[in-house]
């Protein structure tokens, strides 16, 4: 009975590396199908010149007020900078 069963693909010797090759295949199989079904990929624009080194600044402030927020002072400390952050990023926005 053991004769008559299909060899295996992966051999024990080479196993990672025929792995790794099928996986690719697969890859690049599903990508081309997916290109000719949907088209090319389209990439994204990354137009954020309004977001500088101030808005950077002002959002991770925010961040740290908010992570160390235990008392009921210290939240009020986090919506002032919450919304401080949010002014400065809509007004950099509009200009």
């Amino acid at each position: 009975m053991g004769e008559n069963r299909p060899r295996c693909k992966f051999s024990p010797e080479n196993k990672g590396e025929n792995i790794k090759t099928a996986l690719e295949n697969i890859k690049k199989s599903i990508t081309q199908t997916a290109e000719e079904v949907l088209g090319p990929k389209l990439t994204k624009k990354k137009n954020k010149q309004w977001f500088d080194e101030e808005c950077q600044k002002t959002i991770k402030e925010k961040k740290q007020k908010w992570i160390w927020t235990s008392g009921e002072q210290e939240l009020r400390n986090c919506t002032v900078k919450r919304k401080e952050a949010t002014k400065l990023c809509k007004k950099n926005k509009e200009e």
